[in-house]
This record gives C-alpha cells, structure tokens and sequence, in this order.
C-alpha cells in the first residue's frame, strides 16, 4: 500500500481498515494532526487529504512525547471506518531516531447498527519516521535537471514546501540557477569532506535523507550553511554573467577606489543573491514548518551563517590594461571567492560547532551553549542540537556508512590518516600500476606528441 508522506512530521501509526476512508496518525515535532485521505484501490488520492490539528505536545526532558489531554499523560488513537471505530491505547516515544512504542497495543472494537466489522490488525508502521528537513529542495539537484522550467505545473518538486512553489511558479527564470546550486551543494560538500569519516555522500540520497542529515546533527548544520550560502551564490553570479533576465551586475561599491585603480567591471551581485536567496532557502522553517521551534531555530541559524560566510567572502578583483601589460589602468569590482574556498571555512565552523539546547532564559527559549550555557549563541559559529556517531561502522539507524574500503593516507597525521580513518581496524595495501602521459613535446604548428610511462603506486584501504 502506498501512503502518503506527511511533511514536517512522523508518521506513526496507520489504522488499517476496510473502508474508503483512512485517517492516518501524524506526530509531528510540536504537534498532533490527523491526515485524513480517501482511498482509490491501494493508492490514497492526495487531492483530498487534508491535516487537521488536534492537541498541542511538549516534549519533556526525558524525550518522550506526551499528549495533553485533560492533563493525563494518554494515547487515543481513534480511526473511523465505517460502521466500526477502533480505539487504540499505548504509548510511544523517540529515541535515537527510533520511534518505539509500548508491548502490543490494546485494541476495542466497537460496532455500529447491526454489522460488526472486525478490523484484522493494527498496522504500526513507520512510512517515514524522519523529520522532514529544510533541505530537501536538494532533490532538484537531480529531478530538475531534465526539467525545461516554461510552465508552473514544473514546480510541484518532491522536497519543495508551499512558499518555494510559489517562489518558482513566479520565477521560472530562477529555477535553473536554484537547480545549479543544489548541484554545487552535492559536489562541494563531498569534496570539502573526502578526507573525513563522514564524507556528506548522504546528501544524494536528497528528499529522503539518513538520520545524519535530518536530526540535527553537526553534519546537517554543515549542509544547512553550505546549500545557503551555495544559493545567495549562484543567484549573485548568474546575475553578473546575465543569465538572470531580472537583475544585473552588483552595485558599485561606495567606498572610495585607491590611488592606482577605478571601480568598473561587472561585480556579483550579492544582494540580489541574499534577498532572493534567503527567501527559498528559509522559507521550511516558516510557521509550524521545519520540526520543533528548536530545529527551526538551529537551521534558519545555521542558514544566516552560511550567508554571512558569502559575504565576508567578498573581496576585491581588478583586471588591469595597458600597452604590454604594463598595467597603467587597473579596474576593480567586488567579488565573490568560489564556493570551494567558502566551503573550507565553513568546514573550520564544523569541526569547532557548539552543541544547545533549548531551553529558557528569562521568560523565552532560546538556543544556548549546552556545556556553557551561561553566554549566548555567537552569530559566526554553526551549531546542532544532537550528538553525531563517530562513523566508524556502518548503521542504517545512526545514517553512517562507516569507512570500511575507504582510501586512506598512510603518511597523513590529520583526519585522513589510515589510523583515524580506519578507526583502528588497520588497513590493506594494494600496489597499482598507471599509465599516463609524459616526455611530452610541442610541434610547429601546431599539435602535441607524448610518449605513455608506467609507474608503480600505494593505495591503502580501511578493513
């Protein structure tokens, strides 16, 4: 049976029944919903399913989920199926990103007229126990590709929430350069951490990610500033290179030029990119969107530290002219530094983030230090909200693929070294023979002749 997905929540439990209509129990990370669909076959009709908001939940400090109601720590799982009504009681809670629940459930079966219904079972699966992050846009770097973006129907996205739709149907124009970004996203981040346990080859798995991407751990925060920063980015470059039909070339700077050069050229423009930029990328944490208000605060963070690391990425480019390149006339703009290079500072924010908590300071919660939570959160440091495993071995649960057969460094003392890489386990070495060109020579006019040399070269791969 194909069941929908419930955005920004955890499907929990599903009453299977022999109607037309289904309710599907929806625990989402600060509240209760019902999904109520009706059923064609065995495919639910999404037109029309509708969420409706039953009772607020708080989530205590022993992580447990606890519902509301006339103050009693009670779950009444209710699906209406025709003549029949089944009732469920139990408990569950979240732990580690497992949902588990209580031994199996009491269940009542109650009749209507006079037709008994029997339901055969309760069916507690977990269609989808992730929270659903604020980066699943990341998908497009895929699905849009093939994508021509001449019509609104193209906006309905797997990943895409309400207000990025709405963004794309009145910007169709933009689509391509969101869809370069989500590329650079993929490509960067798994660049900056090839030499690192976790090496961000999750992110392919874009809208359905492993819990490293949508729990937020220290790698989400990773990926939630670098897709931000990746977005302003190629906003701000496809507007100088005028590939976006609605901006143009950055502003030119107000400071006064040197004594040996002029403002000119054509910059990024970086504040087109922002104000757009911004816009799609926070537009999840909007509302009751994007998990708890604290991932919500984590992430849309964790998002204008991105941006603030493209904007101090701005530096000063200058082009000169003159006979010879004598460089009598220099012209200099403000530009941006390639996505790779903000990617290593981000990376640095990474390995020093500081873990919060969300707790009360004074009469609101706010996101605070949890080692020390006597100072504030600073506005240039990445932070998360949950410890990460150390990715050593492979768990589908933790989202880690370990490092088993990963490439090491036999000579390296930093995190790409066999010992840290292989966390211990030792390593094979393999010795590979290569090909490739060399004694190369230049021919008048005009081609290039290179003879083939073979040498011997050490790989070394985790056990």
């Amino acid at each position: 049976m194909e069941l929908p997905l419930c955005e920004d929540k955890i499907v929990m439990a599903l009453c299977v029944c022999t109607c037309v209509v289904k309710r599907v129990l929806c625990i989402g990370t600060d509240f209760i919903s019902l999904l109520i669909c009706h059923q064609r076959g065995d495919h639910f009709n999404m037109g029309n399913c509708k969420a409706v908001r039953i009772e607020d939940i708080t989530f205590d400090k022993t992580s447990w989920y606890r519902e509301r109601w006339d103050h009693e720590e009670i779950k009444s799982f209710q699906c209406e199926c025709g003549l029949s009504r089944l009732e469920v009681f139990g408990w569950c809670r979240l732990r580690d990103g497992t949902l588990v629940c209580s031994e199996p459930p009491r269940l009542f079966y109650l009749t209507n007229l006079k037709m008994e219904i029997r339901i055969g079972y309760l069916l507690l699966v977990f269609v989808q126990w992730r929270l659903c992050g604020a980066i699943q846009w990341l998908a497009i770097a895929v699905s849009g590709t093939a994508v021509g973006w001449n019509h609104t129907q193209h906006c309905k996205r797997p990943g895409f929430v309400p207000d990025q739709q709405q963004l794309c149907r009145r910007n169709l124009d933009l689509m391509p350069t969101i869809v370069f970004a989500a590329q650079q996203t993929r490509l960067v981040c798994q660049k900056a951490m090839a030499d690192m346990r976790w090496n961000c080859s999750s992110i392919q798995l874009a809208p359905r990610f492993n819990p490293d991407l949508n729990r937020g751990t220290r790698e989400s925060s990773f990926v939630y500033a670098l897709s931000s920063a990746a977005l302003s980015h190629s906003i701000a470059r496809f507007c100088a290179s005028g590939e976006l039909p609605t901006c143009s070339c950055g502003l030119s700077p107000a400071e006064v030029p040197g004594p040996d050069f002029r403002w000119g050229g054509c910059g990024d423009n970086l504040r087109y990119g922002l104000q757009l930029g911004s816009v799609f990328a926070d537009a999840p944490m909007k509302g009751n969107r994007g998990g708890t208000q604290a991932n919500r605060l984590m992430n849309k963070h964790n998002n204008d530290v991105g941006r603030q690391a493209l904007i101090d990425s701005l530096e000063t480019k200058c082009k000169c002219h003159g006979v010879s390149g004598s460089c009598s006339v220099k012209t200099c703009w403000k530009g941006l530094q390639e996505l790779n290079k903000i990617a290593v500072n981000l990376k640095s924010k990474y390995l020093a983030a500081t873990r919060v908590i969300h707790r009360y300071v004074g009469t609101r919660k706010q996101l605070v230090p949890k080692e020390l939570d006597i100072r504030p959160v600073r506005e240039n440091e990445l932070i998360y909200l949950v410890g990460s495993p150390d990715y050593c071995t492979a768990s589908e649960k933790q989202g880690s693929y370990g490092t088993y057969e990963r490439q090491c460094n036999k000579t390296s003392v930093h995190s790409d070294s066999c010992n840290l890489m292989c966390c211990g386990r030792g390593y094979n070495a393999y010795t590979e023979t290569i090909i490739e060109r060399c004694s190369c020579k230049y021919h008048w006019c005009c081609y290039v002749t290179c003879k083939k040399c073979e040498r011997t070269a050490e790989r070394y791969v985790c056990k």
